[in-house]
Order: C-alpha cells, then structure tokens, then sequence
C-alpha cells in the first residue's frame, strides 16, 4: 500500500502539469478521477456486495447543486452584476462559504467531496477578482492568501476502506491545487500551502460506528451532508448489515424491508438534531414505493424536516469501467419551510431531467401533494372492493412445475396426467406461453407407487426442500406433494392481476381466468361475479395509484395487496355506478375479443394497441376518473394523482 501511495504522488505530480495549463472552465479533478477509478474498479459482484456504486459528476452535481451549490453560484453572480454592491456584502458571502461543514459520510475515494471543493472554489475566486477590481487587495504585500478564505480541513468524510479513504484525503490536496492554480491565473498569486498544515479530514472508520457528533465539529454556518451511501435491498443485505442497521434506527425501529441506505438518513437526522444544516443522499428508487416510505419519512417528518428538492426515478451512470447500472433518486430536505422546492422528472430512465413547474410541496412519493403516507392495510379502504388474494407458491426446485417439452411425457403417464392442472405467473399471464403443475392436493397416497415418474418428482422436491437455508422450507420436506404456500384456488371462474407490468404499458393488463388454473404467487386473483374488480383494475386511475404508491421491481410497477389494493381511495360507489363500472369493463373485453389470437402483451404493446382497445379504456377511465372526484376524464398523471391523494387524505383522516 504504501508503494501504492508512492506511485500514486508522483502520478499526481505528473497530472499536476497537465492541469496547470487547462482553461479555468475544464477545472476539476477529472484526470485524477480517471486515474482513481480504474484503480479502485472492483468486479460487479463485489460492488453489489459492498452495496457501491461509483458516481459521475453530472449525477454528483444533482446532489449538491440543489442543496447548496446553485444557491452559492445564484448569489455570486447577483451580487457581482449589483452594481451598488459594497465590500462588506462580498466579504460577508465569502465568510458564510468557509463557514460551513461539508460531509460526505460514505466518501469512497472522495468524488463527492473533490466536485463540491471545486465549485466553491470557482465561486470564491469569482468574488476575490470581483472584489479587487473593485476596492484592490487587502494587503499591501499582495500575498493572496489573506484573501483566500475557504479551505479544505472544512471537508469532512467518513470511509470503511483504507485505501479510498488515502486517496480521497489525497484527491483533495489536488483539487486544492488545482484552484490555487486557477486562482494565480486570475489575480496573480496564489495562497502558499507549503508547509502542509491543513487537510481535509478523511476518517478511516465505519460510518454506521462512528459517532457522528463527537467526530464533526459545530460551524458557525451550516452542516451540510451529502452523498451516495450503499444500498442493499431486503434481501441482499447480511446479518452483521442488519445489525449495523437496527443500532443505526435503535432496537424499537421495525425496519422490516428498509433499505440499507436508509441507515445513513437515520445517522443524519441524530446529527442535525441540534445543527443548522441541510442534506441529500442518492439511494435507490425503492425507498420512495411500497411499504418503505411510510417506515422511513415518519421519522423525517416527525423531525420537521420536508423535501427541498428531488429528482425522480432515473439511471445512475458512473465513470468506472464494467459500470453497475441502478435505477436512483436524489432527495433532498431542509427543515426551512420558506425555501422553493424543486422536482426534476424523467421521461425514461436514461432520460435527461426535465424540471416540473409550480411544485408547492413534494411528498415521499416524490409527488407534489399531501405529504401523507401509506402504509400497509389489511382490508380495502374502498368499502366496495373485495380482498385479492396472491396465488400459490411451489418451492419445488421444478419438480411439480411441467413446462411444454415435458408436457406429452407427463400426459401420457396416466397417474400424473390426472393432476395437470394449468399454472400460471405473471409471465403467462402475460405472454399467453403454457405451462402445467402437479397438483396433488388430492393425491392418492399409492400414486407415486404407480409412477416412477411421479415418484422421482416428489423425491426432488424432498431433497431441494431439505437444503433449503430457511428452516420453514426444510419442514415441508415432509410434505413433498403439496405447494410450500397456498393461495386462491377457485373452482369458479375469477380475475388474474399479474404482481409486475412494464412501466412502458398504458394500463395494467388483467385477465379472466378459468376455474382450473392454477395461479402462482407472482399473480393476485380473486373472484369478480359483477366485474368490479375487473374494471378498477383495469383502469388509469388504479394504475397510477399503483405506479405512484406500490413497489417497483427495477423500474416496473409492482402489485401488492396491502399497499396499492387495499389503499386504493375509491369512495363507496352507487348503484348506477357499479353499472357503469361493469359494462365499460365489458367493453374492453369485446374489444379484446376482436383479436382472440393475441396474447395480453400484444393487446398493451404501447406502440400498437387497437383504437377499439384504446377507446374502451377511455370510456373506462372517463367513468372512474369521475367517481375519483374529477368533473371529466383527466389528461395527465398529475391531474389522477391529485385526486388520488386527496381522496385518500379524505378517506382516511
């Protein structure tokens, strides 16, 4: 390592004449940053790992741009263009930039901090010329550094690797560097740094076991937090991660499926407390869907701390080789309520930003409206509408599953042929693709006897249970006919809702299924005698409630029963109604009907649906929209979510 760190400095010289000669505009510490990433790339499995993901300065940028940086810019360059501007005003501005703390507390090799070091100084170099050109130095020797005011050892981060966190403190010497150099062009000296007496601090430490508030000190300005902590998901996160978790939140927390990341938010809020300051992390997009919002904004709010800023779901880009793509969002939060918010949307994820007008508060589901929160509901908040149910999980390592090249083998053994039942998950559902189940709820106990086949199945799903990690799964070895989990089984026939649609669908495709399908637990059913749950489910107003509120798997909308179901504000309906509701449901069918060869995926391709379809839909969504509270059918996803949170607002409190 420490041969590492030699090559390392001479690299940094050698980078150092590079940079000396670059425009005042190319000012950042970019050559560095290509020299350090490919230095510090790890395989993709071991980022996951680590929950890490490197960051680009565009991506770096929508963080503290908002939470600090364009404010600082926007002042600069009012106070510059103000011709009655005085010196006090100038020095005042200066002062108030080095007299907050800046902290990444998951720095990593410093990106962060470097991009933030750089654009402050760009900034107090600005009011140094300005300054001088209007009122000379402040010293007869000329010597910049009594003017020079904003210094790294006000730049704070916390790293669990050795190594980025000797590169980070490193970095910054060279960014430092970087702006004395921009700054000698500009007034013709620069502050004299030798010997070295001020540094950024770095600490070498766990961030989830440091004790934030003994190691930062109190400023006289602000404390701002910022960065890109890791994040792992419910299920990827390790025991000794969960521990770190829980100590972070405190043993009452329930942190069911919080993200990892969210320990850092946790951390913060302990911090700024008693602080003046403001912050903003990128974490993943899921800490805004499902049941985390609720687990996690509570505490937020409670705080009195609100949304600033955000930027809604897109593709975090890094600048390291074999890059990890994640899908993101940037929040955030101040505790001034005077302050404007910002909201910046994405067409697609890999979109450029697109900034939303008029916003006057922004929610946890980074959408402007209440700032409610939905947790999970055991039963409908909609007094008209049913409970669904999820369908029936195998666990089988294959073995009671039958796909198409198994199918006339199976048949054509008389003892399993008699339990093939249809089986169907969210793929099927979908793509209208075949496949079968065994499904020996009833199995005579002599079959497997019978059938060598049948046998060899039940003996693989004994043996895949068995090794399973989970002890609930190796007790049901002993039942190696039976699903691991039982869901709706209907012997009538009812409505199939798949768990997960692509984001790029117009609606959500439902199906009406026969009563010998067997559904799978990536499909929710229940059964719809009058077509209610057919036609709400099937609408743009339930889809946005879904898309807006429910979980997401990578991009893709996900359906829960306790989140977007049972939550779904829809205000007990009149007779006529109802009516309504079913012959509009009616109406798509027919439409559908027209093309019977078309599977579910082909009717919602959003590129080629039929005008038949898509009017259905409208007299559909101009029906449910109005019994939402709309005076007509609503145009835009803005206008359905509005209704949507006042409605449930109303419903609820």
């Amino acid at each position: 390592m420490e041969q590492q760190a030699r090559v390392l400095l001479t690299d940094m010289m050698i980078l150092d004449k590079s940079v000396s000669t670059r425009p005042r505009a190319c000012l950042m510490p970019q050559p560095f940053h290509a020299y350090r990433r490919n230095l510090l790339v790890k395989s993709k499995k071991a980022r996951r790992g680590d929950g890490e993901h490197y960051t680009s300065e565009t991506n770096i940028l929508k963080t503290i741009g908002p939470l600090f940086l364009d404010e600082y810019r926007t002042r600069t360059d009012r106070l510059i263009a103000k011709k009655t501007a005085s010196r006090k005003d100038f020095d005042e501005l200066q002062d108030e930039l080095a007299s907050n703390l800046y902290v990444d507390p998951a720095c990593g090799a410093g990106n962060f901090l470097n991009v933030a070091y750089a654009r402050l100084r760009e900034i107090e170099t600005d009011l140094i010329v300005e300054r001088s050109r209007r009122w000379g130095t402040m010293d007869l020797t000329y010597d910049v550094s009594f003017e020079q005011k904003l210094t790294i050892d006000r730049f704070w981060g916390f790293e669990i690797n050795w190594w980025p966190a000797k590169i980070a403190e490193t970095a910054m010497f060279l960014v430092d560097h970087q702006a004395n150099l921009a700054l000698a062009k500009a007034r013709g000296a620069a502050p004299n740094r030798l010997p070295i007496r001020i540094t950024a601090h770095i600490v070498h430490h766990d961030a989830l076991t440091l004790d934030w508030g003994q190691t930062l000190p109190e400023p006289t300005g602000q404390t701002y937090v910022f960065g890109n902590p890791p994040f792992l998901g419910d299920h990827t996160r390790t025991r000794a991660q969960l521990a770190l978790m829980q100590a972070a939140w405190g043993s009452t927390k329930q942190l069911s499926r919080l993200d990892f990341v969210t320990s850092w938010h946790a951390l913060t809020l302990r911090l700024l407390e008693n602080r003046y300051g403001e912050w903003a992390f990128v974490t993943t997009n899921s800490i805004t869907q499902g049941d985390q919002p609720a687990r996690l904004f509570e505490p937020i709010y409670e705080a009195d701390w609100r949304i600033k800023f955000a930027h809604r779901t897109f593709q975090w880009d890094s600048e390291a080789p074999g890059k990890a793509a994640v899908h993101c969002v940037v929040i955030g939060f101040t505790r001034d309520r005077t302050k404007k918010r910002h909201l910046w949307d994405y067409a697609r994820p890999k979109s450029a930003p697109s900034s939303v007008s008029g916003v006057k508060t922004i929610n946890a589901y980074l959408v402007d409206g209440p700032e409610v929160l939905v947790g999970k509901r055991s039963a409908p908040l909609a007094p008209d509408l049913p409970e669904v149910v999820k369908g029936s999980m195998a666990t089988d390592g294959g073995n009671l599953t039958v796909t198409p090249a198994q199918y006339d083998a199976v048949m054509a053994d008389p003892v399993m042929a008699a339990y093939l039942r249809p089986y169907i998950g969210s793929k099927q559902l979908l793509s209208g693709n075949k496949r079968w189940c065994l499904w020996l709820q009833e199995m005579n106990p002599s079959d497997p006897a019978r059938s060598s086949e049948l046998k060899r199945r039940l003996e693989g799903v004994a043996v895949m249970r068995e090794a399973s990690i989970a002890a609930s799964t190796q007790d049901w070895a002993r039942f190696p006919h039976l699903f691991r989990q039982l869901g709706l089984v209907s012997d009538v026939p009812f409505v199939g809702i798949p768990e997960v649609s692509s984001e790029n669908r117009l609606y959500l495709p439902v199906s009406h299924l026969k009563p010998e399908v067997i559904i799978s637990n990536k499909v929710y059913g229940a059964v719809d005698p009058d077509g209610i749950i057919f036609a709400v489910a099937s609408s743009s107003m339930f889809w946005t409630w879904m898309r807006t509120v429910g979980g997401r798997m990578k991009s893709d909308p996900s359906f829960s029963s306790t989140i977007t179901w049972n939550n779904f504000p829809m205000p007990a309906l009149t007779s006529e109604q109802r009516a309504a509701l079913a012959s509009v449901g009616t109406k798509i069918l027919d439409a559908r009907a027209q093309h019977p060869g078309r599977s579910l995926e082909d009717h919602y391709a959003p590129l080629s649906m039929t005008p038949e379809l898509v009017r259905a839909h409208d007299q559909l969504d101009t029906t449910m929209d109005k019994i939402i509270g709309a005076p007509r059918r609503c145009r835009t996803t803005l206008e359905r979510q509005e209704l949507l949170f006042a409605s449930y607002v109303h419903m609820t409190q």
